[in-house]
């Protein structure tokens, strides 16, 4: 499937859609970089989809314009999910579309699906380990911790009965029933995630490391194929079924 798609957000992650999109046989109709831009592009609409990664201040107003001129949206910017039920009710009122995550990467979501499996086997065993998350990120990151550090704290405490929630800490100091979440900010660094599950033994410790952005575009590209003439609010579980 070849489609023309809409950029918003011309940052380092913009850049990278562009060359990924004419890399993968699609063309860029336009590229829009704040609200009025966008409004000006969609007035006179030549894109199939609209691919997203700007900041969380403005994403959504992003997602209402493009709800406004039914033009579907791959939202890659995080930091704005407690929005979400409002959200939702917007894509049901316009029978629109829009896909979301936290992470795009095809190996970040089978991390996803390793992580939650361990909490599921953890659950048998309260008392024998402990869990900590710590994530690292380019400093111009705005969202503290990331997104996917947060998928990361869903889909293990939400298979797992040890824990009820998390916080963040400047070390990782570990309490009973809270995972402790470290967040670092360091030069350009792409993103770096990783769950220590420790016992007073041995560590196990599952890491996902980013290379290249290039990962977070091709799999962009991939939910913009997938939600072309579909109608709802869908995720990168629907994107990657095994997660």
């Amino acid at each position: 499937m070849i489609l023309k798609i809409g950029i918003i957000g011309y940052g380092k992650m913009g850049k990278m859609l562009e060359q990924a999109s004419t890399a993968k046989g699609h063309s860029v109709s336009w590229i829009a970089n704040n609200s009025e831009e966008l409004l000006e592009k969609l007035a006179d609409n030549t894109a199939d989809v609209a691919i997203e990664f700007s900041t969380p201040d403005s994403v959504l107003i992003s997602i209402q314009h493009c709800l406004n001129f039914n033009l579907p949206i791959v939202v890659g910017t995080t930091g704005w999910l407690k929005h979400l039920p409002e959200v939702s009710k917007q894509v049901a009122d316009a029978n629109g579309s829009i896909i979301y995550a936290s992470n795009y990467s095809l190996t970040a979501n089978l991390f996803f699906a390793m992580i939650e499996k361990a909490g599921q086997w953890l659950s048998g065993f309260p008392d024998n380990y402990q869990v900590a998350i710590e994530e690292t990120h380019h400093t111009q990151k705005l969202d503290k911790p990331s997104g996917t550090a947060l998928t990361m704290v869903d889909k293990f405490i939400s298979n797992n009965g040890k824990y009820n929630s998390w916080q963040l800490v400047d070390d990782d100091n570990i309490t009973q029933d809270i995972v402790p979440v470290t967040a670092h900010r360091i030069g350009d660094v792409v993103g770096d995630h990783s769950l220590k599950i420790s016992t007073h033994m041995d560590e196990l410790l599952i890491q996902h490391k980013a290379i290249d952005r290039m990962t977070f575009a091709e799999g962009a590209i991939l939910a913009a194929t997938f939600i072309h003439n579909k109608k709802g609010i869908f995720t990168a579980k629907d994107l990657y079924p095994f997660n």
